[in-house]
């Protein structure tokens, strides 16, 4: 490429100076930090667009491997605020040695000169070279191969996968045409952003995911179970204190088998560098556990006899190999400090057991920093997928050295964790059955009384929170239900709701099987502290704040 760019650099920087920065970048420019920030201009060809940077307010490093290139950007464009550097694609040493963190990075017309082969490496020095809440900007050009430039096709979903596998979310895909009026020649920019907590749990969760060494699978398998926890069962949360919130660790145990169970008793796939055979717990405790439905290793299912004695084993000794491997390898970058803490106290093997918080409990407790839980509650959605990618990635990289090739779309399959299907039949009956009593059953969000065309709506909606807890399903009108769909009620439609939906659970679920399993799931599911003890109000209340922690971590369409 330097050959090109110093044979026809007169050329390209006139024709690079005829139009201006604010009008090629438009799109994206309102994402421009306020305040004074660090930038990286990869591939910054005349200085047109640093110097507009600089002319912000802004510091900026200015990359251009080719010398006389540079050489008219410098020479043009002289500004103290502006850095050149000479440095190539994709190891950038001079600028990784600068040991900088930048608040953008600019990669104008840039992206289409990587080789296919090095977009993987360069992506992901890009992607520490950022700062927390950093903006990667990428505008690309869609060609052909060109011999003469070194240009190749841009694969555009390559390059949102990339960015998952980084951790960094999307803000912005836009097509435009060329600035300098060539009608053949589309660009498209892409705008990512590395998420910011503002507590420095995003950094450490990302180092995890995406730098941690891994000679197994078993550092994702833990963040996928907080993950788990962490989004679908906040009220598990046994005690939260200045540095620590702690769960059970039977509950974190639990979903490690739940999990594994899929991948390794059903379809074999290997999960660390030496084989499965190597797995410190694939030992007969958890073998036996082949016949029973991973629907049934989850809170509230009862189990007696052998079934008893192997889930309780099986949990326990995943309960040591967490404790004893990824919770005690996974430290803070530079320091042998564990991130997660376990205490585990004495196994006891009844020959009939319920996994509820209490028996999930007694296996000891799990314990979370603080801000490293607050990230998991409010960036789950986005986390877990770059937990998944890199997971597949691990059992694909464990196959091929067994000679093996397993496609990503088999193992993300096996990945799928199990969630009950969406069902409303049980709920259905109940209301019919009440009716049949001659009661009367009305709907939650606008108390018209029931008549034979009803619906059953999942408060908050099944697609973006899949839950089918008795206390998320609340009888309704099929046309209020229709118009609702799967937006989130406002917070003004679930207060007005208050009165009939409190009514209807004391309707329905009275009776001490019923309340039991009503109160177990919302103890679990919802953030009500230590418990609701059958009190309906509370569990109103834990929706509440379920809500607004929906409403602000997902960003959902409201309704009302």
């Amino acid at each position: 490429m330097p050959g090109y760019y110093d044979t026809h650099a007169d050329d390209l920087f006139r024709r690079y100076e005829s139009v201006k920065a604010e009008a090629v970048h438009d799109s994206w420019r309102h994402f421009l930090p306020k305040t004074h920030s660090l930038i990286l201009d990869i591939g910054a060809g005349s200085g047109r667009d640093a110097a507009w940077l600089a002319s912000l307010g802004h510091e900026v490093i200015a990359v251009e491997p080719c010398d006389k290139l540079r050489g008219r950007g410098e020479e043009a464009h002289y500004s103290k605020s502006i850095r050149w550097l000479s440095d190539t694609l994709p190891a950038l040493k001079k600028i990784r040695k600068m040991d900088c963190k930048f608040d953008v990075i600019l990669l104008s017309g840039v992206w289409m000169h990587i080789a296919p082969g090095n977009r993987k490496r360069a992506f992901r020095v890009f992607s520490n070279l950022l700062k927390s809440g950093g903006l990667l900007v990428m505008s690309c050009r869609s060609v052909r191969r060109d011999n003469n430039r070194d240009m190749y096709p841009v694969d555009f979903h390559q390059l949102d996968s990339l960015a998952v596998s980084n951790t960094l979310e999307k803000l912005l895909d836009k097509d435009s045409g060329d600035s300098l009026g060539r009608n053949d020649v589309i660009w498209n920019t892409s705008v990512y952003r590395m998420p910011d907590d503002g507590t420095g749990a995003m950094p450490l969760l990302r180092h995890i995911i995406v730098n941690d060494d891994k000679s197994s699978t078993y550092k994702m398998a833990l963040l996928r179970v907080l993950l788990r926890i962490a989004d679908g069962a906040r009220g598990a949360v046994l005690e939260e204190d200045d540095q620590y919130v702690s769960i059970p660790v039977g509950l974190v145990s639990l979903y490690w088998v739940r999990q594994y169970k899929q991948l390794i008793l059903e379809h074999d796939f290997i999960q660390g560098s030496r084989g499965n055979s190597h797995v410190a717990f694939n030992k007969d405790a958890f073998k036996a556990l082949k016949h029973i439905s991973p629907y049934d290793l989850q809170v509230g299912s009862f189990f007696q006899g052998n079934d008893a004695v192997n889930v309780a084993r099986a949990v326990n000794l995943c309960r040591n190999i967490i404790a004893q491997m990824p919770a005690h390898f996974i430290t803070f970058p530079g320091d042998s400090t564990q991130v997660f803490q376990v205490e585990k106290y004495r196994f006891n093997c009844p020959d009939s057991i319920r996994l509820d918080l209490d028996y999930l409990s007694s296996f000891g407790v799990f314990k979370i920093p603080v801000n490293v839980w607050e990230a998991l509650t409010r960036y789950a959605c986005w986390i877990e997928p770059a937990v998944v990618k890199e997971w597949v990635s691990l059992m694909q990289t464990y196959h091929k050295k067994q000679g093996q090739k397993v496609s990503a779309e088999k193992l993300n399959t096996a990945l799928t964790w199990l969630e009950p299907e969406r069902n409303t039949g049980e709920v259905r009956k109940m209301v019919e059955r009440c009716r049949a009593k001659g009661k009367s059953v009305h709907c939650v969000w606008t108390g018209t009384k029931l008549r034979n065309d009803f619906a059953v709506d999942h408060c908050f909606p099944f697609a973006h929170w899949p839950n089918n807890d008795l206390w998320n399903l609340l009888p309704s009108t099929s046309t209020v239900n229709n118009k609702k769909s799967a937006r989130l009620p406002s917070a003004e439609k679930l207060f007005k709701a208050r009165e009939i939906m409190v009514d209807w659970w004391g309707m329905a679920y009275s009776e001490d099987f019923y309340r039991e399993r009503f109160t177990r799931e919302a103890e679990l599911a919802l953030p009500v502290g230590f418990g609701v003890g059958g009190d309906f109000d509370k569990v109103y209340d834990g929706m509440q704040a379920q809500r607004v922690r929906l409403k602000t971590d997902q960003q959902l369409v409201e309704w009302g």
